[in-house]
């Protein structure tokens, strides 16, 4: 490493924040039409039983890419991309085949779930069970059109559908051994 990139290196170690251990630290693992979804990569529960509680959060599109296009405008927040991007790379590239500009729009976009101030359209607590390919819902609130929903009750168990978001959160966190 040349003595430039090891001052930009350093620079960007004093001008990011840390994200502290307490921090949920959202990661992107898939999305619809309406939302991109988010895990909770720092508050994964492991269960004595091998099962694995995760925090998901659903985030809108549109909020989400008007927060992104602010956030590359400002030089906190580049800076902060920036480092992310050298020192972290997204766990879903991991398990899809992103090109280089995919993999800046999640670092992007992990950055806005991270740091941005957009409340969640949807909250969902899950359970699941690896070694057995099945998940289920612990607790989940919605939100559209200005109405709320939520509900405690632990879901019936089902299997993780292929090619599904749910296949993607199990791959990240079951077979990667996301931390």
């Amino acid at each position: 490493m040349n003595a430039l990139a090891r001052i930009g290196l350093v620079g960007c170690l004093f001008v990011t924040p840390a994200i502290a251990a307490d921090d949920p630290n959202w990661k992107l693992f898939g999305g619809t039409d309406d939302s991109y979804l988010y895990f909770a990569a720092g508050d994964i529960e492991r269960l004595p039983d091998g099962h694995l509680r995760v925090w998901t959060k659903g985030l809108s599109v549109k909020q989400v890419n008007s927060a992104a296009e602010k956030a590359v405008k400002d030089k906190g927040s580049i800076s902060r991309i920036a480092f992310a991007s050298i020192v972290d790379s997204p766990p879903l590239s991991g398990v899809k085949n992103l090109s280089k500009d995919e993999i800046t729009d999640v670092v992007i976009e992990e950055d806005v779930a991270n740091h941005s101030d957009l409340q969640p359209v949807i909250r969902v607590l899950y359970e699941l069970d690896c070694a057995g390919k099945m998940m289920r819902t612990l607790s989940i609130y919605v939100r559209k059109g200005g109405k709320t929903g939520r509900s405690n009750s632990p879901a019936e168990w089902m299997y993780v559908p292929p090619e599904s978001n749910a296949a993607t959160l199990h791959t990240l966190l079951c077979e990667n051994k996301q931390q």
